[in-house]
């Protein structure tokens, strides 16, 4: 019987020993959880542009706020401004975060002047609720002006004139010889394009002229040395509807000017005239 006393005991202490280990399990599942993470009192991040190759001048600005935008209008809940930025820009809006509600719906909005244009995000960048963080990193990107707008616009009426009815012709005289081709559609003359070849005169240039409601809308012109050569520059100028000059490039190697009046005003005159040319109705 002695034999077996000791194997029992052995046995007993065991059990016990794993029986304790078992209780502090039970005993510690509730004291390790995970603390709440901090709530956030700032937001932080970078601001970049898009394009690096654009040059920040000292004048620019940039703006930003944070918004709750749960309703219109959004509500800033507190902002941060930049003069000139340095890009990439490092930011740190601060706040108290008593002020943020967790049911609504924050965005932070980043906008920049700089040398005339405007850049913002494209989308607007949630922030702090509804499993957003509280540090993000923004790209710029530059907002289209009323000179960007119109030139497209031009290039999409440019895209169409295929369908509309066509009459061409050509001129020549001791100076030079010109050829043109009239687009119109039931409102009259819409698009013309002439080409003046000055030979060894002078140069050889392309320029198409697109209207609105009768008036110039729209001229742009491309000169080469001489017919086939490369385009040495273009002229673009464009006109909104109450006459003002809105459009004004010159391109030339390259780099992208402003227009001179003097050079505006020449092609609106020539824009003018041509319209009287071909625009003519019919006699009944």
């Amino acid at each position: 019987m002695r034999k077996l006393v000791l194997p029992l005991v052995i046995a007993g202490l065991l059990l016990g020993a794993c029986s304790g280990q078992s209780n502090n399990q039970n005993n510690n599942t509730g004291t390790n959880q995970p603390a709440p993470a901090p709530v956030p009192s700032a937001v932080t991040g970078t601001v970049a542009l898009a394009d690096n190759t654009v040059q920040i001048t000292p004048q620019a600005k940039l703006d930003l706020t944070l918004m709750d935008v749960t309703q219109q209008p959004g509500v800033p809940v507190n902002s941060q401004s930049f003069a000139p930025p340095q890009m990439p820009q490092k930011f740190d809006i601060s706040f108290d975060p008593k002020q943020i509600k967790a049911t609504d719906i924050y965005v932070l909005q980043a906008k920049m002047e700089n040398d005339g244009r405007v850049f913002s995000t494209t989308l607007q960048t949630p922030v702090l609720t509804h499993g957003a963080p509280a540090n993000v990193n923004l790209h710029l990107v530059a907002e289209p002006t009323a000179a960007d707008k119109m030139l497209s616009d031009f290039k999409t009426m440019q895209s169409r004139i295929g369908g509309m009815k066509m009459t061409q012709g050509t001129a020549s005289n001791d100076q030079a010889s010109r050829g043109w081709q009239v687009f119109s559609d039931k409102n009259g003359v819409e698009f013309i394009r002439e080409l003046v070849d000055k030979g060894d005169k002078g140069n050889y240039t392309s320029t198409d002229y697109a209207y609105q409601d009768g008036r110039p809308w729209v001229v742009v012109q491309e000169t080469s040395p001489k017919k086939g050569a490369p385009i040495s520059s273009t002229d673009r100028a464009g006109w909104d509807e109450n006459g003002e000059l809105v459009l004004k490039q010159h391109e030339e190697n390259g780099k992208i000017s402003e227009l001179s009046h003097d050079a505006a005003s020449a092609l609106h005159d020539q824009a003018e005239a041509l319209y009287k040319q071909f625009n003519k109705k019919p006699k009944h």
